[in-house]
């Protein structure tokens, strides 16, 4: 079904996708774009957007797919004129090179102000960087990864960015791996710089509940040498920052009305993007001695043979290979062993802790091909001859390999993740 619409300067409608736009006459606004006449915008679906007129009235079509609607917010509930208004203040007191990082709880509207903020800069004439650091919902990269994106246009949706350079993680949940996350928001940062950005925008993960995690962003908000905090949402988390961050802190507020997202439909979108990135691919056979394996706790240097580890809870051991303090250990087992086998484990060895993984858990384990620059490229792990320590991995980059880094997540056969188990002691 396709509506005909007119807008004005004094009101605009939400689109919730998915739907297709075009611009018959006037200028469109959306996410701080301005599309002219003739010109046109894709809204997916589960996402909405907010259309309004630059100035004068402004006719456009909308074509709604299935599930789509139409709708007039209240007055107050859709906050985009006053972020343009933030924002265009905020580009014209800030020199460049300017960082901004956009904070705010889950579904506060983050990566919309981040895409709004990259358009407003094109509009300006400046050129814009966005580093994508949720990794939970990441949409420039794939889930995991921390991603650089270059826009030359405007944009309504990260994921319509080309990511240029990407970081693994090797997690969604940014608790687990906050230092990979720092290190690559610093290394997305000073390749922004290189490639001459005016605006670099950092668009952050929903984490923002307790200490520890407000710790871990202020550590990413000095990594990237922030010269503003925009926080989304959240007029309490605005004051902590204001009392604690020695750059620009705004308090933006949120829409009223969002489309939020529950976990399955978080997961599923998580499954898209992790398809988007690994097919069509292509197997790759790496080998232990020719490539190091990097944050990996798998016994890859062959069976250790002495006779009391022989079998442990019914289950032949295959590998331990030993650390300062600790032990990795391979089970010849399908399902998961239970924690008390560690501790089991780790006493036979004489070790403090000991990892235990199983057999049935080293497929599908999502990782990264290192390039000798450095950059990481996404990888499935398919499968491993711990015998002949050889790994077999699908993946769409075909370049040269200086590392495999190994992920703690494992994808079913239709790219939803689940977590590598560990049991620890």
């Amino acid at each position: 079904m396709t509506v005909k619409l007119a807008l004005d300067e004094n009101h605009g409608y939400r689109v919730v996708g998915p739907a297709s736009v075009r611009v018959e006459s006037g200028t469109l606004q959306v996410l701080g774009a301005e599309i002219g006449e003739g010109g046109s915008l894709r809204i997916p679906q589960h996402r909405s957007y907010y259309l309004y007129s630059m100035t004068g009235r402004t006719i456009i079509s909308v074509e709604l797919g299935e599930g789509a609607r139409i709708e007039a917010p209240s007055p107050g509930e859709e906050p985009a004129r006053s972020w343009v208004e933030a924002t265009d203040n905020l580009l014209e007191s800030c020199d460049p090179p300017c960082t901004i990082s956009i904070v705010g709880p889950v579904d506060s509207g983050k990566t919309s102000l981040t895409a709004l903020i990259a358009n407003r800069s094109i509009v300006r004439g400046l050129k814009p960087a966005i580093i994508d650091l949720d990794i939970g919902q990441a949409d420039i990269g794939p889930p995991g990864f921390v991603s650089l994106a270059l826009p030359e246009s405007w944009i309504v949706w990260l994921r319509e960015a080309v990511p240029r350079r990407m970081v693994f993680a090797g997690h969604v949940e940014p608790g687990y791996v906050t230092g990979r996350v720092v290190y690559g928001a610093r290394r997305l940062y000073e390749e922004a710089l290189r490639e001459g950005a005016d605006v670099i925008v950092v668009d952050n993960d929903g984490w923002v509940d307790g200490w520890r995690s407000l710790e871990y962003r202020l550590d990413l908000a000095r990594a990237v040498s922030a010269n503003a905090i925009i926080v989304v949402g959240s007029p309490l988390l605005a004051s902590f920052f204001k009392l604690r961050w020695p750059g620009t802190v705004l308090d933006l507020p949120r829409p009223l009305r969002v489309e939020e997202r529950d976990q399955a439909l978080r997961r599923a979108l998580r499954a898209e993007n992790y398809r988007r990135f690994l097919e069509p691919g292509v197997i790759r056979e790496l080998y232990a001695e020719d490539t190091p394996v990097v944050n990996a706790c798998i016994p890859l240097e062959g069976v250790e043979e002495p006779e009391h580890v022989e079998k442990v809870g019914g289950s032949r051991i295959l590998g331990v290979s030993r650390y300062p303090g600790g032990a990795c250990v391979l089970l010849d087992t399908a399902e998961p062993p239970p924690p008390e086998v560690s501790r089991e484990i780790a006493s036979k060895l004489g070790v403090k802790e000991a990892i235990v993984l199983y057999t049935g858990g080293m497929r599908n384990i999502l990782a990264a091909l290192t390039d000798p620059e450095g950059w990481d490229h996404p990888a499935l792990i398919l499968d491993i001859d711990f015998q002949k320590g050889r790994i077999s991995v699908k993946t769409r980059y075909e370049g040269p390999v200086a590392a495999l880094m190994v992920g703690r997540l494992r994808l079913d056969e239709e790219y939803y993740d689940l977590p590598l188990r560990r049991i620890w002691l």
